[in-house]
């Protein structure tokens, strides 16, 4: 056994035993909390179930192959386990992102057409795509073109984040220059809720471009699959470990759920109160307009992503 193997497989146990904790914690927090029951924590409760089987299954497999003796054979069995996994977390991410664009795009119409058997239907389709092209590209002269469709998957994300990103900036400007209408609160606390979704959807993006990334550089360079086994399916199944780290990272209000569900309390903590009262006064200064118009319009939006973070929204 060689020194790779070893550092290899060490990584590999570690991120596939954690990954499989925190994947299963993320279905379990959003089974048992009916408040999270709602658009895209579908799609992450999804996403969540992809990311399970590469750590609990594809991951163990290339634990166990690695420390084999190489053969084309065994590389085939796994490839096929492991696309279809991989596959599916990249497919189920698209899916959140162009849940993301829909709802910031078209959102009059998001709430009425993304329900249960909608939601439903893009899930199968999701996951339906995931084994047609894992077996595709795993035993068929179709693997030649895999990295160009993979490479234009990674500029797709690239693109539709750009574009949901413009449209989230563009709104938030709307709103602050709105800020006397009646509904302006209910608005900007919207607004608010979105740019931090917005800025999670960047993180979970970000990770699987960069982690995805060395294996599509192999495929273009033509690398042989003993190399690519070697070297990129560690970064690829690092991925499915990352992401239920930045759901707990991110998400106030998922952290609040997973510790209520394990049956700790969990209280805010003195500076969170503190800042929270700091918050309430200078919003309410806002609103009287003891401060100038032009501070005002300023802190409106600012004070929106504040409330947004101390309150778990």
């Amino acid at each position: 056994m060689s020194t790779l193997s070893v550092i290899l497989s060490v990584i590999n146990g570690f991120s596939s035993v954690a990954g499989t904790i925190g994947n299963l914690l993320v279905c379990f927090v959003i089974f048992r909390n009916e408040e999270l029951q709602a658009g895209i924590n579908y799609f992450i409760l999804n996403l969540s179930v992809a990311d399970l089987c590469v750590c609990s299954v594809a991951q163990p497999l290339y634990i166990y192959y690695l420390n084999q003796k190489w053969s084309d054979r065994n590389f085939m069995y796994f490839k096929i386990v492991s696309y279809v996994a991989l596959h599916a977390s990249f497919f189920n991410l698209l899916s959140l992102t162009t849940n993301r664009l829909f709802a910031v795009w078209l959102s009059l119409e998001y709430g009425t057409v993304m329900r249960g058997k909608n939601i439903a239907l893009v899930v199968s389709v999701g996951w339906l795509l995931s084994i047609v092209v894992a077996i595709l590209f795993s035993s068929t002269p179709l693997q030649k073109p895999a990295p160009y469709f993979h490479f234009s998957m990674l500029i797709m994300f690239l693109l539709m984040y750009a574009k949901i990103f413009t449209i989230a900036r563009k709104q938030r400007r709307q709103i602050v220059s709105q800020y006397e209408a009646i509904s302006h609160n209910y608005r900007v606390r919207r607004i608010a809720q979105d740019h931090l979704t917005t800025r999670t959807l960047a993180f979970l993006i970000g990770n699987s471009v960069i982690l995805f990334l060395p294996d599509l550089v192999f495929q273009l360079k033509g690398s042989s699959d003993y190399m690519r086994f070697r070297w990129s399916f560690t970064t690829m199944f690092l991925s499915s470990f990352l992401n239920p780290c930045v759901y707990a990272w991110r998400s106030e209000k998922f952290r609040v759920a997973l510790f209520n569900s394990l049956g700790f309390s969990r209280r805010r903590s003195k500076t969170n109160v503190v800042a929270l009262q700091d918050f309430k006064t200078l919003k309410g200064e806002c609103v009287r307009g003891t401060i100038d118009n032009s501070i005002r319009i300023i802190n409106i939006e600012a004070l929106a992503v504040m409330e947004a973070n101390l309150t778990g929204t």
